[in-house]
């Protein structure tokens, strides 16, 4: 678990840990430089509580950051080289009660380690800076005093260690970088980030200090994750912020960004769901990400669920790997990898991109809620079968959908209201029931009852589908 890998100059390292019942075990691998790729695996440590490990070169070294989160904190460090791999040493963290995550960064033969935790009660993010030249650590200090989240990245700008962090107070996200100033730290939200809850974000600075940070967000109860650029040239008083994706509803996620630069250009991608199957999309930029085209470029086959992109450059092509589901079902994947040129990349997005819904989505839509509800009334529990969302018809069968469903004793209903969002619709459906006699003895039945129904329906594949939502637990068979 936990793995990491390093390459520089012809030669592969990989660092992981294996989980054993007694302890985890620390072990690398290299590969290169005359060396059988993965000949051997060596143990750097065993029996240890880690669970997680970052690499970071520093001068002409490879060093191995091995941390145990939690309420039990420790940290280690071990330096990895050609010939052998050094003794494992633990790292300094005085007084702190609780470890949530680490990120680290390399400065003129100095490790960053930066954490955040809880120390006597106080949540912060602090930093160890460990000098490779004495095999020391030369201070310990605190950037911030936050509520700790998952979420911070290490990174150096106009020479100097900074950090990019998201912080939840009084119930508000934000996104900040903390840059060394002087003897200190200079703290400064991320300027279009405010209430966000951000997901991920990658990032690429300039000789010149421009920072570039893509991120996704959303606001809770209120949008799902969109993604952004965010653009600063006076490390972090100052930001340009905007949208990437063209999304026209925020009612879908688009998430999960990842970036590459080469020069003055820069490409980003993610994976978005607005077509509900998810899809990878990716935006262009040719000045530092002072502009963006008009809209995202959809890379991946509508046809096919397709998450978490990678995306890097070499010779002047862009390299973009991602997961796809061969199904809907969504039990077996596969990796894909499409190379394409940033003159192929930017032709695209001239092009019509398709699209399966129709000119008229509500009159599609109410002649799909109509059928549906005729064969509710009806008892026709194969028509409302088919009706369902294909991820859900893609992990349950006809006779286990049969067996596990009674029918509705409907006596009636209305379409009272259908709103359609994109490829997403809100239906409400009034519902008449048979009202149930309050003992035996009473003959007949009274008025039936009226109940109010909301169902969510989604358009794939050129056509509206209900989707399904368990009664007791609220769950899908897909998230969008």
């Amino acid at each position: 678990m936990s793995p990491g890998l390093h390459d520089a100059g012809g030669r592969s390292t990989a660092v992981w840990l294996e989980k054993r019942p007694e302890g985890n075990r620390l072990l690398a691998s290299a590969c290169g430089d005359g060396k059988a790729c993965w000949d051997s695996v060596e143990a750097m440590a065993d029996k240890i509580g880690s669970t997680l490990i970052r690499l970071e070169p520093v001068g002409d070294g490879l060093y191995a950051i091995d941390a145990t989160l939690g309420k039990k904190p420790a940290l280690s460090l071990t330096r990895l080289s050609d010939s052998d791999i050094s003794s494992r040493q633990s790292l300094p963290i005085p007084n702190l009660d609780e470890l949530g995550e680490i990120s680290t960064l390399s400065l003129d033969r100095t490790l960053y380690i930066f954490f955040n935790g809880r120390r006597m009660g106080r949540e912060l993010i602090g930093v160890l800076a460990y000098d490779t030249l004495s095999e020391k650590v030369s201070s310990l200090e605190t950037v911030v005093e936050t509520p700790f989240t998952p979420l911070i990245e290490a990174l150096v700008i106009a020479k100097r260690p900074a950090l990019l962090f998201k912080a939840y107070e009084q119930g508000h996200f934000s996104l900040n970088l903390a840059v060394r100033e002087g003897d200190g730290w200079r703290v400064s939200p991320v300027a279009g980030a405010d209430g966000l809850d951000v997901a991920r974000l990658d990032w690429h600075v300039w000789p010149d200090a421009r920072l570039l940070v893509v991120f996704s967000g959303e606001q809770r109860e209120r949008t799902k994750q969109r993604v952004y650029a965010a653009l600063s040239d006076d490390l972090g008083a100052h930001w340009r912020t905007q949208q990437l994706d063209s999304a026209e509803f925020a009612n879908t996620r688009a998430w999960l960004p990842r970036l590459t630069v080469d020069g003055e250009r820069v490409a980003v991608v993610w994976e978005d769901s607005r077509d509900i199957r998810a899809r990878i999309r990716m935006q262009l930029s040719g000045d530092r990400g002072e502009h963006w085209l008009a809209r995202d470029i959809p890379l991946s086959a509508q046809s096919a669920y397709a998450m978490r992109p990678r995306i890097d450059h070499i010779d002047g092509e862009l390299s973009v790997a991602w997961h796809q589901y061969r199904s809907d079902s969504r039990d077996r994947a596969d990796l894909i990898l499409r190379t394409l040129s940033w003159d192929e990349a930017r032709a695209m997005a001239s092009q019509a991109e398709a699209t399966s819904a129709p000119a008229d989505r509500t009159s599609e839509l109410e002649s799909a809620v109509q059928a549906v509800w005729r064969a509710i009334t009806a008892g026709d529990r194969a028509a409302v079968y088919e009706a369902y969302d294909p991820f859900y018809r893609a992990k349950v069968d006809f006779e286990r959908y049969r067996s596990s469903v009674t029918p509705l004793a409907l006596q009636g209903y209305a379409i009272q209201d259908l709103v359609v969002q994109g490829n997403e619709a809100q239906v409400t459906i009034l519902a008449d029931l048979p009202s149930v006699p309050a003992d035996e003895r009473s003959k007949g039945s009274g008025a039936p009852l009226r109940y109010m129904i909301r169902d969510t329906w989604l358009h794939i594949d050129g056509r509206w589908y209900r989707k399904f939502v368990d009664d007791l637990s609220g769950a899908s068979a897909i998230a969008y």
